[in-house]
């Protein structure tokens, strides 16, 4: 009888790891909701609330103060790098300033903020344009963390590849594919004020 003593480590084809597993509630090819309202969050805290909007305004000054740079990977900045011209102007509409400030904006009343990247003849990224949170949805598969993403703003939809979006969220433990609102920790004192 012929044993391969290393059979342990391998992993068998009908086997499954518990990050292959899809989460309960979530269906392979199908977009996932969010929990938190964006839209209302961005009424009744952003809109509402002076203590929220500027909370977020201070937040958002802040960080448009801290420079964008560049550095190779042992560390040694990069002072002409294509990213920096991108970030220095996203969109012919936005500003540096804009897209941080977007950014933390969309952080703190969604937990994700989206950006769709926009590529040239050559496949190159020469703009990035918001994507209203609400608006976009992560799609799962059996095969893919995040297949791609479904873009749907009640007008039109859209089905976006995922290496065509930048996504920035705040972890939310209880929910592998959707950001924690800033707001929402925050929520209920906001109420009482």
């Amino acid at each position: 009888m012929n044993i391969n003593p290393f059979s342990f480590f391998i992993k068998k084809p009908e086997q499954k790891v518990a990050y292959e597993i899809l989460p309960a509630g979530v269906t392979s090819g199908q977009p996932v909701y969010r929990t938190n309202n964006f839209r209302q969050n961005v009424a009744e805290g952003y809109r509402k609330n002076e203590v929220v909007f500027s909370c977020i305004k201070y937040i958002t000054n802040s960080l448009a103060q801290v420079g964008i740079n560049a550095a190779s990977l042992q560390g040694k900045p990069i002072e002409n790098h294509s990213v920096l011209d991108l970030l220095t102007k996203p969109s012919p509409y936005t500003s540096q300033y804009d897209f941080l400030s977007m950014i933390v904006v969309d952080l703190a009343l969604s937990g994700e903020a989206y950006f769709e990247k926009v590529r040239s003849a050559s496949g190159k990224v020469v703009q990035l344009w918001r994507l209203r949170p609400d608006y976009i949805k992560p799609v799962p598969t059996k095969d893919k963390f995040i297949s791609h993403y479904e873009f749907n703003n009640g007008v039109g939809k859209a089905q976006l590849l995922e290496s065509d979006i930048i996504r920035f969220y705040n972890f939310d433990p209880l929910s592998p594919y959707g950001g924690l609102a800033t707001i929402t920790p925050a929520s209920r004192s906001g109420d009482v004020d």
